[in-house]
């Protein structure tokens, strides 16, 4: 069965034209997606779709078999897709380190125990783990960004959606990243990443 699938999907802004027009697209558990196009194209508004964050104006859009225009599956949706955003500023919660990538876990209820491993496994996979204590105000832009992908990591969604996600990353950290991804992918887990990067998008993405 499709993680996701968008049935004849097209969204428009006030009726000012469409920005998305007719898109149909079946993904596949373990798939890695890259979303390429020109500012203005509706890369965004397809993120926020995906996400559940808009509804489509035309179509439908069905996560793990949810309709994200059903308001009674939001928090079932919320549960499969974690979203990274280009600007990490707009999605950290917490003051110190260890306290933001907690946040997802805490918010499901989970056991202490079962938190503190998750935030570890988050933290290692990102490089991150050896600045748990860390004020997030010490970290750097491109630190930033990596703790933002940890806390979607400790949410553990079938689903991960990144906008832009190397950006403010040096090489180093953009092959990490990469690698990061596919191994997720091997763990059953979608992909969308949403990029200018085409370097990226060879090194990392199935389609």
């Amino acid at each position: 069965d499709a993680v996701i699938a968008l049935e004849a999907v097209s969204f428009t802004y006030d009726n000012i034209g469409w920005v998305l027009n007719q898109i149909s697209l079946n993904v596949s558990k373990g798939e890695r997606i890259a979303v390429l196009g020109h500012n203005g194209s509706g890369k965004s508004t397809l993120v926020r779709i995906l996400g559940a964050l808009q509804t489509p104006s035309q179509g439908a859009c069905f996560v793990c078999g949810h309709n994200t225009s059903d308001n009674d599956s939001f928090v079932d949706i919320h549960k499969k897709v974690s979203i990274v955003f280009q600007n990490p500023e707009s999605q950290i919660v917490g003051a110190v380190v260890e306290d933001d990538v907690a946040f997802a876990p805490e918010n499901q209820g989970l056991a202490p125990l079962e938190i503190e491993k998750r935030v570890v496994w988050a933290l290692s996979k990102v490089g991150l783990l050896c600045k748990r204590s860390a004020s997030v105000s010490a970290l750097s832009g491109g630190e930033k960004q990596r703790l933002a992908l940890a806390g979607a990591l400790a949410a553990d969604a079938g689903c991960l959606i990144l906008d832009e996600p190397t950006s403010g990353l040096d090489y180093d950290s953009m092959v990490r990243l990469s690698t990061l991804i596919r191994r997720l992918s091997d763990m059953g887990k979608v992909i969308f990443i949403v990029t200018h990067d085409y370097e990226f998008v060879c090194r990392t993405c199935t389609r």
